[in-house]
């Protein structure tokens, strides 16, 4: 009977969280997005096409909460974001600003390491500005979309403050338009970040 009693208290506590699933954390990162950028350019004397070999980053500011339940070391997340990017390329410069808005899973491995995967959409303003000596300075303005599939991860620095780092993949596209033109923008490819998270005191991350 010891024996048994042995198997369900060992089952048993395989079965509880390793850690809590964090409620909430503010972030703020760095990214570095698809490059290079290819252009379709809409004139009344034809279309062009080509490519911008633009080193494109962003600066990301945002929220991340969840919907665990208390003692959970697992379950559904909410991302909500704000972005500020700038890529730079010969003869000009592309800068925009977007809000993002995601869902995704997310599990606290232990009570230092937690691990999410998400899906992500986006819709921005932008602005490609082109200095060409023929041509002068032209300014295009628009909007743009595009949506993310990725993987992060944070590792706790104390009750507060994590570390974090996430990779995926970006598919974008801008429209705009100026001068009588227009430009499609569009790249696809992976995308890199990493910042830090702050959590409220009122609910610390426990480190043991």
């Amino acid at each position: 009977m010891r024996w048994c009693t042995g198997l369900i208290l060992a089952a048993g506590t395989r079965l509880l969280p390793a850690a809590d699933l964090e409620e909430s954390a503010w972030a703020i990162g760095l990214e570095r997005l698809p490059n290079p950028y290819d252009y379709r350019l809409s004139a009344p004397n034809g279309a062009f096409t080509g490519k911008l070999s633009s080193e494109t980053e962003a600066l990301v500011a945002g929220w991340r909460g969840t919907f665990a339940q208390p003692g959970w070391s697992h379950g559904p997340i909410v991302l909500a974001e704000g972005a500020v990017l700038r890529g730079s390329f010969s003869g000009g410069d592309f800068t925009a600003a977007e809000g993002r808005s995601g869902l995704g899973w997310a599990y606290a491995l232990d009570r230092r390491w937690t691990g999410w995967t998400y899906a992500q959409a986006t819709y921005g303003l932008g602005q490609l500005s082109v200095s060409e000596p023929s041509l002068g300075s032209q300014t295009y303005r628009g909007r743009g979309w595009s949506w993310m599939l990725g993987l992060g991860g944070s590792w706790a620095m104390s009750d507060s403050w994590s570390f974090t780092a996430h990779a995926g993949w970006r598919d974008e596209r801008w429209d705009l338009s100026g001068h009588g033109n227009t430009i499609r923008l569009s790249a696809a490819g992976p995308t890199i970040g990493l910042g830090f998270e702050w959590r409220p005191a009122a609910s610390p991350r426990r480190l043991e």
